[in-house]
């Protein structure tokens, strides 16, 4: 693309930019799908497709993703793709060339070529009351053809989460960045990262803050989200990079369902709990077995007051998208904290849940 032609700061260059990511994404994913389905008849695709958003969020949290979003390097890793793929399939033992690594590297680099003479503009309508509309159209330049313009997709908010995001932003350039934000959970187009705890239970339990979540999806005005631009939308930034107030609090935490993310996130807990007092965490995950090592971190902390398992028949999420309540697995509620007395056992807040 011609830097010279387009404005990086631009809602063109932004779109742009996720359709090459988006196309990278489904590329990846099918790539290795057919290499598995010839080899071992492999046909889960979400399972590729949540390999994907684990490297992805690992660019994220490692900062190597460039200012529009792009991975520095190739984000396959080997040594995942082998961890992953004797687990779910059967123990089979999976063979990668390095020509395998080598056709996933040139994928990337070809897809910005094949499409770099393309842009996208952007078209806002807001549809009846309770919805904006995003379309964006791609308009194709060839020499010695007449341009075309195709509909590539369009994403629909809910224009409560507009006005809530509207709210709390606090720079210049508010369609922008919304924009820009929106697209990036397009394209990373998991369903259960936009769930979240209900907004009654929050509010009627007095949480402080919620670690882990979007402008988009959260209730609270405190939380923390993965990506620097939502700062601008009143994120307290990246969890990891988190630290509690001197006060402590009583914070939801409610990750992604990412094995090392949860791992990494188990020990950050227990930190912060032995550096900051009054601290009380409510963490939900997933009823994946006693087994893991998030699991035995959280249980034998000398933090732990409580747990119990959550029937999904019974407990459902918040989908912020969709707004309706919707189940997901049955999960793990833990409550940690090293304040001398809690008012909520799990088993509270389980019974405040369901009601």
């Amino acid at each position: 693309m011609d830097s010279k032609k387009i404005n990086t700061n631009s809602k063109e260059y932004i779109s742009f930019t996720f359709f090459i990511l988006k196309k990278y994404k489904t590329n990846i994913v099918n790539y290795f799908l057919s290499l598995l389905k010839r080899r071992y008849n492999f046909r889960e695709k979400s399972f590729f497709q949540d390999i994907f958003i684990h490297w992805y969020f690992q660019s994220v949290n490692e900062n190597r993703l460039n200012g529009f979003y792009l991975p520095r390097k190739l984000i396959v890793n080997k040594r995942d793709v082998t961890y992953f793929c004797d687990k779910y399939n059967g123990g089979k033992q999976i063979i990668w060339s390095n020509k395998a690594l080598k056709e996933i590297k040139n994928r990337y680099f070809n897809i910005i070529k094949n499409y770099r003479s393309g842009l996208s503009v952007v078209r806002i309508k807001i549809h009846k009351s309770h919805f904006i509309k995003f379309d964006t159209y791609l308009f194709k330049r060839r020499i010695g053809q007449p341009r075309t313009e195709e509909l590539v997709k369009s994403l629909i908010i809910r224009k409560s989460q507009f006005s809530r995001c509207k709210r709390l932003y606090t720079h210049k350039h508010f369609i922008r960045d919304f924009y820009t934000l929106v697209n990036l959970y397009d394209f990373l187009g998991t369903k259960n990262m936009h769930l979240g705890v209900p907004k009654e239970l929050l509010i009627s339990l007095k949480f402080d803050g919620e670690l882990f979540g979007t402008p988009l999806n959260t209730t609270l005005n405190d939380f923390c989200s993965p990506f620097p631009i939502e700062t601008k939308f009143g994120s307290m930034g990246n969890f990891f990079d988190w630290n509690p107030p001197e006060k402590g609090g009583k914070f939801a935490v409610n990750p992604p369902y990412i094995e090392t993310l949860l791992n990494n996130m188990a020990k950050r807990l227990i930190y912060h709990l032995t550096k900051t007092k009054n601290l009380e965490f409510v963490i939900t995950l997933p009823d994946w077995g006693e087994s893991l090592p998030y699991y035995i971190t959280l249980k034998n902390s000398k933090f732990f007051q409580s747990f119990c398992i959550l029937n999904r028949l019974n407990i459902k999420f918040y989908d912020h998208f969709a707004d309706k309540f919707v189940p997901i697995v049955n999960c793990h509620l833990f409550v940690l904290s090293n304040k001398k007395k809690i008012k909520f056992t799990a088993m509270d807040i389980e019974e405040c849940w369901k009601n």
